[in-house]
């Protein structure tokens, strides 16, 4: 990783997000994501293929080779560890620090970001949920299930942010959408209407586009919720005015 500049990783991680995505990476695609133009990513592009981090085909797609898959999981491993340290240790809110690894993850050493680790316990996930490769670049699956998935009347954990946005964050913290929150989607409206969501037995409308950008994992056992609904509405009814 020393001999990569802060450029180049940069330009892995998007690759490695984009097929994590399951979509295609392009040239055009990653000078949009990268924010440089077109003719920067096709010199990156030739350097990292060079190297044996990626497979190009002009004009086609690029794809990470499993040298370069790991080498994008060991940059991942170090932003997310470093986003736990600084919510964690320093109290950095959770929509400030995305930032601040960004500038960080490319300078730390190996043996810092080894020692961060043992301080912090060995973390699996970072505060948004997202998982933190392990030392050999494993990822834990991710949920692909957002809240705007679910039926009425199924219950879901929050595992995961799918966005980082801070005005997202602040808000989605704010009304208590964090991971591990228990969440209960009472209905939804027709069309564009929000969805009425219990949030840790909080009532909240919440509109679908938010929805879909919290990632949660489903839990099984909603069949006595929806037999209650069904034979006794009068009491389901009540219940919900009792959450207001």
């Amino acid at each position: 990783m020393a001999d990569l500049s802060a450029a180049q990783q940069d330009c892995l991680l998007a690759i490695h997000a984009l097929e994590a995505q399951g979509k295609v990476a392009t040239t055009s695609g990653l000078a949009t994501s990268l924010q440089v133009t077109a003719p920067s990513v096709t010199a990156m592009l030739k350097r990292l293929s060079s190297a044996g981090l990626i497979r190009h085909r002009p004009y086609r797609d690029v794809t990470l080779s499993p040298m370069g898959r790991r080498a994008a999981r060991s940059v991942l491993r170090r932003h997310r560890l470093l986003e736990t340290f600084l919510v964690q240790i320093l109290k950095f809110r959770w929509d400030q620090v995305h930032a601040q690894a960004d500038g960080l993850e490319h300078v730390v050493s190996q043996r810092f970001i080894d020692r961060l680790d043992q301080l912090l316990g060995h973390p699996e996930v970072d505060p948004h949920g997202d998982p933190i490769p392990s030392p050999a670049g494993r990822v834990t699956k991710q949920s692909e299930t957002t809240l705007a998935d679910l039926g009425n009347g199924q219950r879901a954990t929050i595992a995961q942010m799918a966005d980082e946005e801070p005005r997202f964050l602040r808000y989605a913290k704010s009304v208590g959408l964090v991971p591990g929150a228990s969440v209960l989607l009472i209905q939804r409206g027709p069309f564009n209407n929000p969805l009425e969501v219990s949030v840790q037995g909080t009532l909240r409308q919440l509109s679908a586009s938010l929805a879909r950008r919290i990632l949660v994992r489903q839990e099984h056992s909603n069949s006595g919720f929806r037999k209650s609904r069904a034979s006794a509405p009068a009491s389901a009814s009540h219940s919900r005015a009792t959450a207001h």
